[in-house]
């Protein structure tokens, strides 16, 4: 090796795609491939998506979210080169494909890059371009396609089936679609939720988990689907992350091991030997040091530290920290500060230091702080934790120019191992910063300076520096307080106090069946009493529990496993014991964010304090981290990356042994299988859970109401693609409820995958029979295993039952029976399902004649559609015709008490009051006649009193109106059949239509008129027009008198004002007179006479010789008028009669 003196000369760094990554063009140049660095993280997940994508069941949709910067992309241009390569160009990437491709063909890549617009269009856009040069007829499909406003997703979907057969004919091994910056894809549809279609990106992840060949469908995007929605409602969302659920999730974050890896591959040296001895004897000094406890339990860092000098190996451990808070972005920033010849930048240190007497200068933290100021300028003070950044730049503001040099350097690396070294389980404790500077007396002096003038304070409670923010609060004295006042307890109870447990989900059982089930997880104590209380809590809507029980040593531990097992070996089996190991320090970590929040809490002084009361706030997060980190990879914790083995898991009186999340995932599934071992595959999402939101509550409601009207028809009737008609497919059709059966389509028993709900629906019914059973009875038990079904299919479930089993199980709501089951009945049994029961019936020999011999009565009557005597007959075959007939009766039918036999009524108030099918048919109506269903002779007088009885209640309204037909022929003197009656009437009031006044007879007229341009009853008409507008239909017998008084008076008008317009109508211009005299024995006679104009002076003039006559030849009597007018009534009666 040259001698160097310079660091540049000795040490360079490789290229890791410092720019941003363009998938599709970069894949297009093979671009920098060969320069990408591997690492286990990003090699493991190639490995992952490679066995899945070849195995049969495999995962083949996959979700790859992380930060920004973490080199996603990157890392998806390299799964292309090794799923499409002929060759793969990485190196690693050729190992992979001879080790897992087994002989598999490379895969055909489309490749999308996310911009706010629809994905439908971009899905065909992308497919165009990647078979522009392979198939010219799916090219042009999907650039048509692609043109539409609105794309259904069914046409998508198809062509890219079309597209996979394709792949395959033409030498390929299948499809890799790639979807880079995803995520702007769902922002356009969080702004445009009407636009963009949830079930494409769902149907095209459940096409390519099981498609052969293989469809592998990646997305890449920075965070899960539901954050990028929340303009959406909470139904919508829901939605969204139910698709998500259709992709298995890789987290694509390296951990701060594998980054520090990374960068010691990208950091090459080319150090004599005596140069990298003196390296190493430095970094062991480093690694055996206290101050290093915490980070070496959670790193492993033998080996690493030295690769990556001449970086110091604190300023090592906190880099990723520091690159992947909000500040910056993880690994691309990382890679430009390794690369960039910016001013303090590691570029700038290898320039600027040299090597002397075999010594190699580090690079220092308090460098690393100036790096950030100079790259990033003001955006530190307005970004991620920007007040601790403040804190940093106002400490070196107020340090004199004549201290010594190392109290600035101090203030910078205490502030940035405050602020990024508790994540690695760094602090600025002194030996801390000894290890830094490699000058106790230097750091010893430099502090006293720092405290004297109150710009570094010396923290008991963490035995670590910190900057002195300017605060009144002593908070080593509040945490003294603080420490005596928070109080012990159940460890267990604590814990959830601060960290959230999340549910279970097993993800391998969901993709296989559709339903979403889960684990509820639990802390408890390490006691006999805990446990058995836990064996016998309520799992609620969980399916199964998982239980960590924490205890402070091995023994105990040991015990209660033993227990534990003999207490679990016949209980269900989905209840589950976990038993970590002894987690040291965890009663601490939780008293310490007890003591924080109580301080936060309690302390009144901090409300005055900011200064004080931030930093009481980052305790709380510190600790909160801390407690966490101790139990976050044990339990589960949101962030961490989970670890079975650390436990041992105990289950139907059996110890297990986990080894990865992947196994513990595969054995709950497993349990779940096991558990719900007949729960039929339902993939539906809008259907398939507990609860549902609005719009699949909707969808449901159609479906029902589809089902109810249109039976016989294919697909019920659906045109289109609602929601409502994807649960007709995947529930439906897919399981065979709904058949084609000699020609006709209708509700039967369900295919294999549905039978054993049908079968413990029918066992149900037979335990009880003849019983009525409560509705929720029936939902509970298909709730349970093995079926486990969730409630949203349970009413489309009942309602296809009772639909193929019409006539053998009857409903009831309220008690009452229900006769034809409808919408509003299901909308109501959803609702409040605990009002309805259901029951079946079956029959010996003599009901069933009983039964056959009702139905020839139903039959005669018209009451029913079979037209077949032999046709096996059933108890609901006959109730429901009845029942409907009763209830369809005119208001006027159900209400008369002039019916012929009397015994009518009684049947009548049977069969609306029926509330039982059986007791009605052979306890009730029999009662009616006094009659015993014992003989044969008895059953034939019950038939026939019953179908008289059955046959005047039909006639009930038709009679009611001949009755008043007749009493309209009488008054108005009309003859002839019912159509003549009707012609007459019209004819005769047509034109008096335009000369009444009166209301009541003007109502009359006008409709009366109108009865030739009506097609109604005219008799309807005419009653209602009678009766001040009642309905016929809703006559009772008291209106039907009031019509008989009313029609006599309107008749009497109707003809007088008919006299008068006839009259009129022969005289011209005359003036029409009508006189009438009716006497007391109710004879009555008039006239009608026209009086012309010419004469209007001669019958003055008479009238005035009459009038003086009367009063001469009356002798003052003082009854004059009625004299008068008795006088000229006798000589009225007279000329009239003379004239008659």
């Amino acid at each position: 090796m040259a001698e160097y003196s310079n660091l540049n000369q000795l040490v360079k760094v490789r290229g890791r795609f410092h720019r941003s990554v363009q998938i599709k063009s970069d894949w297009a140049e093979k671009k920098s491939l060969n320069e990408y660095i591997l690492t286990p993280t990003a090699q493991n997940l190639a490995i992952q998506i490679s066995e899945g994508a070849f195995s049969s069941t495999g995962a083949k949709a996959w979700s790859i979210i992380g930060p920004y910067g973490t080199g996603k992309s990157a890392f998806s241009l390299f799964l292309v080169d090794l799923f499409c390569s002929e060759t793969p160009l990485h190196p690693q990437g050729k190992i992979l494909r001879e080790k897992l491709f087994e002989g598999n063909k490379p895969l055909a890549p489309i490749l999308l890059s996310g911009h706010r617009t629809q994905l439908n269009k971009d899905l065909m856009k992308g497919l165009a371009d990647s078979l522009l040069n392979l198939n010219a007829e799916i090219t042009t499909k999907a650039s048509l396609l692609s043109e539409q406003s609105k794309i259904n997703d069914r046409d998508v979907i198809d062509l890219f089936i079309e597209a996979n057969n394709f792949a395959k004919t033409a030498g390929f091994g299948g499809l890799l679609i790639i979807i880079d910056e995803f995520g702007k894809f769902l922002e356009y549809a969080a702004q445009n939720p009407e636009k963009e279609d949830v079930f494409t990106l769902q149907q095209l992840a459940e096409l390519a988990e099981r498609s052969n060949p293989p469809i592998v469908l990646v997305t890449v995007l920075h965070t899960a689907f539901s954050e990028y929605l929340h303009s959406l409602d909470r139904s919508q969302q829901l939605e969204w992350q139910k698709v998500q659920g259709r992709f298995t999730n890789a987290p694509f974050l390296e951990p701060h091991e594998q980054l520090i890896q990374l960068i010691g591959t990208a950091i090459d040296s080319d150090f004599s030997a005596d140069i990298k001895k003196q390296n190493q004897r430095r970094i062991n000094k480093v690694l055996t040091d206290t101050s290093l406890c915490e980070a070496k339990k959670r790193l492993h860092l033998e080996g690493l530290l030295s690769t990556c000098v001449p970086l110091d190996p604190i300023t090592t451990l906190v880099l990723p920290s520091l690159f992947r808070s909000k500040l910056t972005q993880n690994e691309r920033s990382l890679f430009a500060f390794l690369t960039s010849k910016e001013p303090f930048g590691f570029q700038d240190f290898l320039v600027r230091s040299e090597i002397i007497d075999s010594i190699v200068p580090f690079y220092r933290l308090d460098s690393l702080y100036d790096y950030v100021i100079n790259s990033l300028g003001s955006s530190v003070f307005i970004g991620d934790r920007s007040h601790r950044w403040a804190g940093i730049e106002s400490a070196l503001q107020r340090i004199p120019t004549d201290w010594p040099p190392l109290t600035t350097s101090l203030v910078k690396v205490i502030g940035l191992l405050g602020l990024y070294g508790p994540q690695i389980g760094l602090s600025p404790s002194k030996n801390t910063l000894y290890l830094v500077f490699d000058n106790r007396e230097a750091v010893d002096e430099a502090l006293l300076y720092l405290i004297k003038a109150s710009i570094v304070i010396f923290r008991k409670h963490e035995n670590a520096y910190g900057l002195w923010e300017g605060s009144d609060v002593n908070l080593d004295d509040v945490y003294e307080i603080a420490k005596t006042r928070v109080s012990s307890g159940s460890v267990a109870s604590r814990l959830k106090e601060v960290v959230n447990l999340r549910p279970i989900v097993a993800r391998a059982h969901y993709i296989r069946t559709g339903t979403l089930r889960y684990f509820r997880v639990d802390v408890i104590d390490g006691t006999e009493t805990a446990v058995k209380s836990a064996l016998s809590s309520e799992l609620n809507f969980a399916n199964g529990s998982i239980t960590y029980i924490l205890t402070s040593n091995n023994q105990d531990r040991q015990v209660l496993i033993e227990l534990t097992k003999s207490l679990t070996s016949d209980t269900d089996p989905l209840r589950i014991f976990a038993f970590p190991r002894p987690l040291n320090g965890l009663e601490n970590a939780i008293q310490e964010v007890e003591i924080w929040k109580w301080i936060f809490e309690n302390i009144k002084a901090l409300q005055g304090d900011p200064v004080a009361r931030q930093e009481v706030r980052s305790q709380i997060i510190f600790t909160r981290e801390r407690l966490t980190q101790i139990a976050g990879q044990i339990l589960h914790l949101s962030g961490y990356q989970f670890t079975p083995q650390a436990s041992e898991w105990v289950q139907s009186g059996v110890t297990h042994l986990i080894e990865t999340d992947t196994q513990f995932q595969r054995w709950l599934s497993a349990l779940l299988d096991v558990s719900f071992s007949q729960s039929p595959e339902l993939k539906n999402e809008l259907i398939n859970r507990d609860e549902l939101s609005s719009s699949a509550a909707a969808a449901r409601r159609n479906l029902l109401n589809a089902m109810l009207e249109h039976e016989k028809e294919k697909d019920l009737a659906f045109t289109g693609n609602p929601a409502e008609y994807s649960i007709y497919l995947a529930m439906l059709k897919k399981g065979g409820f709904h058949q084609l059966i000699d020609d006709n389509y209708c509700f039967t028993d369900p295919g294999p995958d549905w039978l054993p709900v049908w079968k413990k629906i029918n066992d149900f019914l037979m335990a009880s029979l003849g019983k009525r059973q409560p509705i929720n009875n029936l939902f509970n038990l298909l709730r349970k295993q093995p079926l486990g079904l969730k409630f949203g299919p349970l009413p489309v479930i009942l309602c296809a039952f009772l639909l193929s089993k019409r006539n053998q199980v009857a409903l009831y709501e309220n008690g009452i029976f229900v006769s034809e089951l409808r919408i509003e009945v299901f909308e109501r049994l959803v609702r409040i399902p605990d009002t309805f029961e259901i029951q079946l019936y079956e029959f010996d020999q003599k009901a069933n004649e009983t039964l056959k011999g009702l139905s020839s009565v139903l039959r005669s009557l018209n009451l029913t559609n079979s037209g077949n005597s032999n046709e096996e007959q059933s108890l609901l075959k006959i109730v429901k015709p009845l029942v409907l007939f009763s209830t369809k009766l005119s208001a006027f039918a159900k209400k008369t008490r002039h019916i012929e036999p009397v015994e009518a009524i009684a049947v009548r108030e049977a069969l609306i009051r029926a509330s039982d099918p059986y007791v009605l048919i052979f306890t009730t109506l029999p009662a009616i006649f006094k009659i015993q269903l014992d003989n044969s002779e008895n059953t034939r007088k019950f038939y026939e009193q019953l179908t008289n009885c059955l046959g005047s209640l039909q006639r009930a309204y038709p009679l009611m109106l001949d009755e008043l037909e007749q009493q309209l022929r009488t008054t108005f003197g009309l003859t002839g059949n019912s159509e003549s009656v009707r012609q007459q009437l019209c004819l005769r009031a047509k034109p008096l239509v335009n000369y009444v006044a009166d209301r009541n007879l003007g109502l009359f007229v006008r409709e009366a008129a109108r009865l030739d341009e009506d097609d109604r009853d005219w008799r309807e008409i005419i009653g209602r027009a009678v009766n001040q507008g009642i309905p016929t239909n809703q006559w009772t017998d008291l209106i039907l008198v009031d019509f008989q008084v009313r029609v006599l008076q309107i008749a009497a008008d109707f003809i007088r004002l008919e006299e008068l317009v006839a009259e009129k109508n022969g005289q011209g211009n005359a003036k029409i007179l009508r006189i009438g005299i009716l006497d007391n024995g109710l004879e009555q006679e008039r006239t009608i006479i026209a009086v012309q104009k010419d004469q209007e002076v001669e019958i003055n003039f008479l009238a005035e010789k009459v009038t003086e006559f009367l009063k001469q030849n009356l002798n003052g009597n003082g009854n004059d008028r009625q004299l008068h007018l008795a006088v000229l009534a006798k000589l009225v009666v007279e000329l009239i009669q003379q004239k008659n």
